[in-house]
């Protein structure tokens, strides 16, 4: 980070903390969430919408959050919002029963301050090194994704899967301790009320709606059909491999587009996904081969979208505008994990053979096409 002066490296570093400390904690169930909500319900459709309902709840908060991060400062809002995330997970940790589960979730999903910490970063960064700074936020994040998803079912079958949920909560007790020693750019707020949403933001916020279902979808199956071929335990054998060449790739991309070539990381994020959706739908239960082909390419374009659409998000937006632009993105962004937990439980409770099979593959690729496009547009508009 020589591109930063001390206190720009503090601010990242720290913005990087936690962010990466949450995502940690989010990613550690998803691999196993669909298990142990079967634990508390037999109905698909409940345990969809436990796995969403921290989507709809993120949704929900993200803008206020980031708009009262815009008005009274982003490090105590920050702090705010990681009490309810820790609380949550708590109750995620020994719920009554499924709508205990899903309660959980809904509270721990209300502490929705990951536009705010980006915010914080981006006003403290001049602009031409924003999206570096993104980029090193990015790495870190993609780590924890990729180490929350591999190791959540090595705990799980070592502990139990509910003790991931104790982890997650000190998690997110420990990102609160590096707020403590940070001091932000402060930011006015009256210079940006009268800001408005431009055509660009709505049509990248969709993306990531659809990319978010298509997410949740993957996560609510991938523990059904990994245990076709192996226990909890040995979950490891073939994402492992899986998510070392996700993160290899997940790096190598952050540097190509730090070097002004985010234009191919964020298409390639798309045709990554769009590639790992005939594995996904129709063959991952067929062959071990098949499953860890379908891994490697969503986890590659999960990544690789991580990567890229934040900083394209910052790009459209005005100075001081951050934390709102964020705010609305993240909350379409999350929105989507609620609806694709909801589809996903729905689509199994109904699932009537061949026909409905190729209903749902044309619905999601249909979505990623539709993905693919708007960010077209976008990026038609936003140039180098």
């Amino acid at each position: 980070m020589s591109h930063f002066n001390a206190g720009q490296r503090r601010i990242v570093g720290i913005g990087a903390t936690i962010i990466s400390m949450r995502t940690l904690g989010i990613f550690f169930s998803l691999p196993v969430f669909t298990i142990y909500g079967y634990a508390f319900s037999s109905s698909p459709l409940l345990v969809g919408v436990a796995l969403g309902s921290y989507g709809i709840s993120m949704a929900i908060f993200q803008y206020p959050l980031g708009r009262l991060s815009d008005k009274y400062g982003r490090k105590y809002v920050t702090l705010l919002g990681m009490i309810p995330f820790i609380a949550g997970n708590l109750i995620c940790w020994n719920p009554i029963n499924i709508y205990g589960l899903i309660a959980g979730r809904l509270i721990a999903g209300s502490g929705a301050v990951s536009s705010t910490v980006s915010a914080m970063v981006q006003e403290n960064i001049e602009p031409n090194q924003r999206n570096f700074a993104m980029a090193m936020i990015g790495i870190p994040v993609g780590l924890s994704f990729l180490f929350g998803t591999l190791l959540g079912p090595v705990i799980g079958a070592s502990v139990g899967i509910r003790w991931i949920f104790f982890i997650s909560a000190a998690a997110g007790v420990a990102s609160m301790v590096p707020i403590f020693f940070i001091n932000p750019s402060p930011v006015e707020f009256a210079k940006r009320i009268r800001e408005k949403m431009k055509p660009e933001h709505l049509l990248i916020s969709v993306s990531g709606l659809f990319i978010s279902m298509y997410m949740a979808y993957f996560y609510f199956h991938l523990p059904l059909v990994s245990e076709k071929f192996f226990s909890i335990s040995d979950f490891y054998k073939f994402l492992l491999p899986a998510l070392f060449i996700a993160g290899f790739v997940a790096v190598i991309s952050s540097m190509y587009a730090d070097r002004g070539k985010f234009k191919v990381v964020s298409i390639s994020a798309l045709i990554m996904l769009l590639a790992s959706t005939p594995f996904t739908l129709f063959l991952s239960a067929s062959s071990l081969y098949f499953l860890f082909a379908g891994s490697t390419l969503f986890f590659v374009g999960y990544a690789l979208y991580d990567i890229a659409f934040p900083p394209l998000v910052s790009r459209l937006s005005s100075t001081g505008y951050y934390g709102s632009a964020l705010g609305v993105f993240n909350s379409f962004q999350y929105g989507g994990q609620f609806l694709g937990g909801i589809y996903a439980g729905i689509f199994l409770s109904l699932y009537a053979g061949r026909v409905a099979a190729y209903v749902n593959a044309a619905f999601i690729v249909g979505m990623l096409l539709v993905s693919l496009v708007f960010l077209m547009l976008v990026l038609g508009r936003v140039g180098k």
